[in-house]
């Protein structure tokens, strides 16, 4: 019985490393490539049953725990993927779940005639409802056809709360997704630009979906507008969706872009593709963190 429990604990040890490997690959595996890499692993594993010379109970009887079936990736490495992609987005990014996006912080008074739709006045909490909604299905439904998103609005309004919802139900679906705010992504494009190494840069191009967040709140240089530029245009010719936040409008976004760059055009270009490409969802009310420490004193 002992030796058996030994045997057994060692086999799992050696499938968790074939797992950590399936890990690093994980968007080749789940787009069915790298199937050569699992010579080696499976290797490993039968390795493992033979030398040990138990009966285990598979964790996945199609496949026996050798990750291949019919020449192909099992299911069960694909599952396996899924729950470690979501496992590492849940522990580096700050909660947020569509459950606790709370409408309440959201006024129900008629806007006025400016939020006037279909001889409907709208109002906060009817326009947020919208934004919700809209986020669930995107999260739900997303495929490499789902379009971007604008998310643009004044700070505290919900912003980042549903962008790391929507990115948290698409992770646990298994599509690779890159959460990071424009500050932080023209810093690692910057270390890495003197380092030659581009890891940072191949993720931010490849990722099923990349959520830029704070977009404008990063300080502007001549390489930071053209890095903010060719990201947004280099995965609009891939077709790989992006959600964008900000807190400034178009006019000052191309403003600000433009301040550092000699043709004087970068701004337009980037307000061009975030309003022609971009499906725009307009985030209103009083700012949430202010409104619940106000409830503290």
């Amino acid at each position: 019985m002992n030796v058996k429990i030994s045997a057994e604990s060692s086999f799992r040890k050696k499938y968790e490393k074939a797992s950590c490997f399936f890990l690093k690959t994980a968007k080749d595996v789940l787009n069915g490539k790298a199937i050569e890499n699992f010579e080696i692993h499976q290797k490993v594993i039968i390795e493992s049953f033979k030398s040990n010379n138990f009966n285990a109970e598979y964790n996945c009887e199609i496949c026996r725990d050798t990750g291949k079936i019919n020449g192909k990736v099992c299911d069960c490495v694909k599952t396996n993927i899924r729950k470690k992609l979501f496992e590492n987005f849940d522990h580096s990014t700050p909660k947020g779940d569509f459950e606790n996006f709370d409408l309440n912080f959201y006024s129900s008074e008629s806007l006025g005639e400016e939020f006037k739709n279909n001889d409907f006045v709208l109002s906060e909490r009817i326009i947020m409802e919208k934004n919700l909604d809209f986020c669930i299905k995107y999260a739900k439904n997303f495929s490499s056809i789902s379009p971007n998103i604008l998310m643009a609005g004044q700070t505290g309004t919900g912003k980042t709360h549903l962008s790391l919802s929507t990115a948290r139900k698409v992770v646990s679906r298994g599509f690779s997704t890159i959460y990071i705010s424009a500050p932080e992504m023209v810093s690692e494009l910057e270390k890495e630009r003197f380092t030659n190494n581009f890891k940072s840069e191949f993720e931010l191009f490849n990722c099923k979906l990349l959520i830029l967040d704070d977009l404008g709140s990063e300080f502007i240089t001549k390489f930071s507008a053209s890095t903010v530029y060719n990201i947004i245009n280099s995965r609009l010719v891939k077709r790989m969706p992006t959600i964008i936040n900000t807190n400034l409008k178009m006019k000052d976004i191309e403003k600000k872009y433009n301040e550092k760059d000699e043709s004087g055009t970068t701004g337009a270009r980037i307000v061009s593709r975030l309003i022609g490409e971009y499906k725009r969802l307009d985030f209103i009310g009083r700012d949430i963190r202010q409104q619940k420490l106000r409830t503290c004193i």
